[in-house]
């Protein structure tokens, strides 16, 4: 049968076998999708035989060879047609030599296509570069290197090719229903989906990344023209669709994923702390999706009654008793703010000691399983051992007493004339 499981699960298979004293042999197949990063995938093995004897074994399954081709067929349906789109060129080699069977598109993507190339400014984290900054953005980008603790070798301007989202549906994918678009073009965003047809294509979930709520509101506005809601939030992405089932379900389902450990390409210093440590993220131990809900509708309740206080308000005095009411409301409001960022923070803390704990037990687990084959091993060895030395103990007996039988046989004959004479 066919299983998918993650590096935690464990998963038995019940083999039936119906000779004991035949040989069988052991065989597994990995299928994997397009996209799979490693070049070996390591399983482990715990094989229990009819008669008890347990054996751990490793296997590693090679994925892709020397020069990091995959190795196998398609898969068919799980053939993915990933298409990523990078102007800087450096980063574009990076990307093909990790997404071998992806279309790597060397261009910057915006809303119209009034020239063949377009202006580009680079820096080396990659994390700030977009197509134009001003002084606000450098600001920033300054802020950014001075946490990296590295000096900001300023912008590089780029020419690189122009070319918009709906160019590359009609070149790639003219045929086929996009499924997903992820847009990151650290404050292009709205460049780049200016330059989508959402009328013509519909794609089934769209995330954009924005970390400023103006932004936000501009994306969440311009998606909502056509008819797109957004589904949930996720740090700086932003989930959006308008498949009602989709929506209905993304909503009520907790994310429960890992950020796996990497290392910037520039080096260790440019990586963030999340990214380079790794991270667990299970909702399932935060707020419910349900009682995210509750308190987005009562924080959305109290933003419409300040702002229908501040519209009676407007142009008029406030007599000093409804000023002191004010006063005491935006006192108790602060104080709640206060509570449910000090509750975050615990669910945080909470959160990480529970991972830590998770991981502990599992060590603690894998230990003890490993200590308890080789528990069973030595016992079913010692059991082989003294059945082994019962039966050599059988044949020892047994042939003791064969060999006193025929020594007592000649004895009596050699002594017997002798016995005879005497008595005469």
């Amino acid at each position: 049968p066919d299983y998918e499981w993650l590096k935690k699960d464990t998963r038995e298979f019940k083999v039936p076998i119906e000779n004991k004293d035949m040989a069988y042999n052991f065989s597994l197949s990995f299928r994997f999708a397009n996209g799979y990063p490693y070049r070996i995938a390591r399983v482990q093995v715990t094989e229990t035989s009819p008669s008890g004897k347990v054996a751990v074994k490793e296997y590693e399954l090679k994925v892709r060879d020397e020069n990091d081709n995959y190795i196998g067929d398609a898969g068919f349906d799980i053939w993915d047609s990933e298409h990523l789109v990078e102007p800087n060129k450096k980063y574009l080699d990076l990307c093909q030599s990790h997404q071998p069977n992806a279309i790597c598109i060397h261009a910057a993507c915006l809303t119209d296509l009034e020239a063949s190339e377009t202006d580009f400014y680079a820096e080396p984290s990659g994390r700030n570069s977009r197509l134009a900054y001003d002084a606000e953005n450098e600001r920033q980008t300054l802020e950014a290197y001075a946490r990296f603790g590295v000096e900001f070798p300023g912008f590089e301007k780029l020419k690189v090719p122009a070319i918009t989202l709906n160019k590359i549906i009609e070149e790639h994918a003219s045929q086929n229903p996009i499924d997903f678009i992820s847009i990151d073009a650290c404050g292009d965003e709205m460049l780049v989906l200016g330059g989508l047809d959402l009328e013509r294509y519909q794609p089934e979930i769209i995330i954009v990344n924005s970390k400023t709520e103006a932004m936000q509101n501009v994306i969440r506005d311009h998606l909502k023209e056509h008819q797109y809601q957004l589904i949930r939030s996720a740090g700086y992405s932003h989930f959006f669709s308008k498949n009602p089932d989709l929506i209905d379900r993304a909503r009520d389902t907790p994310i429960r994923c890992a950020i796996e450990r990497q290392t910037h390409p520039q080096g260790i210093e440019y990586t963030p702390s999340i990214i380079a440590q790794g991270k667990p993220i299970d909702e399932g131990l935060q707020f419910s999706p349900r009682d995210q809900r509750k308190l987005n509708r009562r924080i959305q309740t109290l933003e419409e009654r300040c702002a229908q206080l501040t519209k009676e308000t407007t142009g008029h005095g406030i007599d000093p008793k409804t000023h002191r009411r004010i006063v005491r409301r935006n006192a108790e409001l602060e104080e709640r703010h206060s509570e449910l960022v000090k509750a975050v923070e615990r669910e945080r803390q909470a959160l990480e000691e529970n991972n830590d704990y998770v991981k502990s037990v599992e060590m603690a687990e894998y230990k003890l399983r490993t200590q308890n084959i080789s528990l069973q091993n030595t016992v079913y060895e010692l059991k082989q051992s003294l059945a082994q030395k019962e039966n050599d103990l059988q044949s020892f007996k047994k042939s003791a007493a064969e060999t006193q039988t025929r020594s007592a046989g000649p004895s009596l004959k050699r002594f017997w004339p002798f016995q005879s004479d005497r008595n005469k």
